[in-house]
């Protein structure tokens, strides 16, 4: 006789829902109350664990893998009253939000993207205690996520935002090889010489090059400068330049650094089918745990697309929608079993 596995029932909801992820709304599913799903929903903590279990063992045979972290915004535009949610500008929109402001880590082997970890970063405005900035979260996961991967070779992709000196000779001083991106006016030393990254002749791809890397010295710290040519959809050619903590063929640089965009995708289907943004609860710790809950929900997305070979998670979700419930229940339980560390 088969046995519920509730813990992927919200999960499920999740995914399930065509409306708002509300409890009210996420209720309409299987016709109950918005207390029987409110119920449904586990403390952050525990889907967290069994996300970092799940990458753990998916990617035991992998010797190398990149992680990506990154930071989004999750709006409240109506809601002056939700815990711990304040005002912050976003770079999309060139306008400020009442949010939340959201960093996450993701690790990937090139192909999967699977979340482990997310953590609240609070306005300074409304936080008189010690809080914890995005470098701060961003140290702490670094040195959680080699333990959760100690034998392996690590690479920690980020954004512009974290070329900060504090945070590359964190990581020289650390022994931690990490991929940001950097902005073209930085000046830094090369042949002896101090020179703006751009105007530097070396370091410009050449011929069929699509990508080159020079050492320099910046701010005392050796490291790796990589040029990329790029062009978008229209075929217009532009350089974007990303800096480097370990040494690598211009090629690999540019690789590693392209498998952050798996992140952003993470980000925005969450939003769009796992009801990131959709929590309406005043409290600060139900808000974490239906964000952990999408995380998951993400999860269970890209193992349906390993076991059945979607070509992406859109894919995969569009399979899912097809199923009733109670299957999905069985379907997921089923494939939650074949990894033996969640059943420790």
């Amino acid at each position: 006789m088969f046995t519920r596995n509730t813990s992927v029932d919200y999960a499920i909801l999740l995914l399930m829902s065509t409306g708002k992820r509300s409890f009210s709304g996420l209720s309409r599913v299987v016709q109950k109350g918005r207390e029987y799903v409110s119920k449904l929903l586990f403390p952050a903590e525990f889907y967290f664990e069994r996300m970092q279990k799940i990458a753990i063992e998916t990617f035991a045979k992998r010797t190398k893998l990149i992680i990506a972290i990154d930071e989004t915004l999750i709006k409240k535009i109506y809601s002056r009253y939700m815990q711990g949610s304040g005002w912050f500008f976003d770079q999309a929109t060139m306008r400020s939000w009442n949010a939340y402001k959201l960093a996450l880590a993701a690790v990937s082997d090139g192909n999967l993207m699977l979340p482990l970890e997310c953590a609240f970063l609070f306005d300074k405005k409304l936080c008189t205690d010690p809080i914890m900035t995005r470098e701060d979260f961003v140290i702490c996961m670094i040195h959680a996520i080699r333990k959760m991967f100690p034998h392996k070779k690590l690479i920690f992709v980020l954004d512009g935002a974290f070329a900060t000196k504090s945070y590359l000779k964190w990581c020289l001083n650390h022994n931690i090889n990490t991929e940001v991106r950097m902005a073209s006016n930085r000046v830094v030393t090369y042949q002896g010489k101090e020179r703006v990254i751009r105007e530097i002749v070396a370091l410009r791809p050449k011929g069929r090059q699509n990508s080159r890397t020079i050492k320099v010295l910046w701010h005392g710290m050796q490291l790796y400068i990589t040029a990329q040519r790029r062009f978008d959809k229209h075929g217009i050619c532009s350089i974007v330049f990303q800096a480097a903590t370990y040494r690598a063929k211009s090629s690999t640089h540019v690789q590693h650094y392209l498998v952050r965009w798996g992140i952003e995708k993470l980000i925005r289907t969450t939003k769009q089918s796992c009801g990131l943004q959709d929590c309406y609860s005043l409290k600060l710790e139900t808000q974490l745990s239906h964000v952990a809950a999408s995380l998951f929900a993400y999860t269970l997305i890209q193992l349906e697309r390993k076991k059945r070979k979607f070509i992406n998670p859109e894919a995969a979700i569009r399979s899912i929608k097809t199923m009733n419930f109670n299957f999905l229940n069985h379907h997921f339980s089923c494939i939650l079993q074949t990894f033996p560390s969640l059943h420790c």
